[in-house]
């Protein structure tokens, strides 16, 4: 529950004396945008930032959550190696949701009502991410969403603020590309049915195909656990589609991929992919590159194509940085950050510029804050307001496209580049 005004006025006491912070450089009226490196000095010894997230560690989404988990670690080792969160050190209390998204909530409702948390992240997965949200709403919490929920994109969940390109944003960027070359005139859909990234994906793609000009000439769901496409690519073929997107995470896209292949339907049509297969597990298996992913092309956050980005560009230091501490991990499956990674630690640095802003951790200062983070991440910039809790634009998404076990930025994505400051 919302602390009174009182315990909020004890807090923000006991958060200055606890840092060593000092209220100079607040106005007249007490306000403060929070402490600077020179107010306070860091103490590894004060009450720490809590910060609780719930992921899809094991289970069928652990191609997302698993390398989330490595990327919080490390950014929160790298920002308390850098004097923390206003001067106080960052702990991290990450629970698996095993990629049940009933069970996610359950953890996150049960974090939450222990009062011990200042943030909170929520799954990788969508529906997950989703099933949470009203705990958010519940328990007054800010909280960044790692599942890219577009129904959470408005601000009507005051509480509740979205990390990741969403499936709209995704869509509108494929499509954009797709109207750029000219070229791709018939589309195929293919999606996870009953799935809140898959569902929104395939409602996004046909809007904004429609407005290119480009006619959706197939529209597919699939199940989940699905492992024979066969029936699905044989609709795709007949269909007369010279392009096919797939929205869906975990394994399905990637035995898709291989029948597609199989078939040697990438000798008349174009295959895309998302950002959930934005990641060496889609083109690799035990480390060796899978010729069944050669030329898909896929929308991705711009860390992706880190290698291409602009020398001298903020968002290329950025990415580079935090792609050198990840070497040091030595994942041997990961041996450069996937996208759910700097998606991840993205969320630790809008964390860090929320609470400073805030100046304390109150909750509802720091959720005032966050509508008004304005700021370049690992992911690229991130613009909230009251009622955009996503933040983000096409303007943060690459088209890649696979060779040789690499994602490389296509032509189209190294022009758009060129825009990057």
């Amino acid at each position: 529950m919302k602390k009174s005004l009182l315990a909020v006025g004890v807090l923000a006491v006991s958060a200055i004396a606890l840092t060593g912070c000092s209220l100079a450089g607040a106005g007249e009226s007490g306000e403060t945008s929070g402490p600077s490196a020179s107010a306070c000095t860091y103490d590894a010894n004060a009450d720490p930032i809590n910060i609780g997230a719930v992921l899809p560690v094991t289970g069928v989404y652990t191609i997302l959550g698993a390398p989330q988990k490595e990327a919080l670690e490390l950014e929160a080792e790298y920002l308390n190696d850098n004097g923390g969160i206003l001067c106080r050190p960052v702990k991290l209390d990450i629970k698996d949701d095993a990629s049940v998204p009933p069970d996610s909530a359950k953890l996150y409702n049960e974090l939450a009502a222990t009062g011990s948390y200042d943030v909170m992240l929520t799954s990788s997965m969508v529906a997950a991410t989703e099933a949470a949200a009203p705990g958010a709403e519940k328990y007054e919490i800010p909280t960044l969403a790692l599942g890219p929920s577009q129904a959470l994109t408005d601000g009507k969940n005051k509480w509740d603020f979205v990390v990741p390109n969403t499936s709209d944003i995704f869509a509108k960027a494929t499509v954009e590309y797709m109207k750029a070359e000219g070229k791709y005139k018939k589309l195929a859909i293919a999606y996870i049915a009953g799935d809140a990234y898959g569902e929104g994906g395939k409602a996004s793609t046909e809007s904004y195909a429609k407005d290119a000009g480009i006619d959706i000439v197939s529209e597919q769901g699939f199940d989940r656990a699905a492992t024979d496409f066969a029936g699905l690519l044989k609709n795709v073929k007949d269909s007369g589609a010279d392009s096919l997107i797939v929205w869906g995470s975990g394994a399905g896209p990637s035995i898709l991929t291989a029948q597609f292949a199989g078939l040697g339907l990438g000798d008349s049509m174009q295959l895309f992919m998302t950002g959930s297969q934005a990641s060496d597990l889609y083109i690799k298996s035990k480390g060796a590159f899978v010729p069944a992913t050669q030329n898909v092309i896929i929308g991705a956050d711009l860390g992706v194509p880190g290698t291409e980005l602009p020398a001298g560009t903020e968002i290329k230091d950025l990415v580079d940085d935090f792609a050198a501490r990840w070497k040091t991990i030595g994942d041997a499956q990961y041996t450069y950050p996937p996208q759910f990674a700097f998606e991840a630690a993205a969320a630790l640095q809008i964390t860090k510029a929320a609470l400073e802003k805030a100046g304390s951790t109150d909750p509802d200062a720091v959720r005032d804050a966050l509508e008004q983070t304005d700021i370049y991440t690992y992911i690229g910039a991130k613009h909230y307001t009251a009622t955009d809790h996503a933040g983000g634009d096409v303007d943060t998404v690459a088209m890649v496209v696979v060779k040789d076990g690499d994602f490389k930025a296509t032509d189209y994505a190294l022009d758009k580049f060129k825009q990057l400051k």
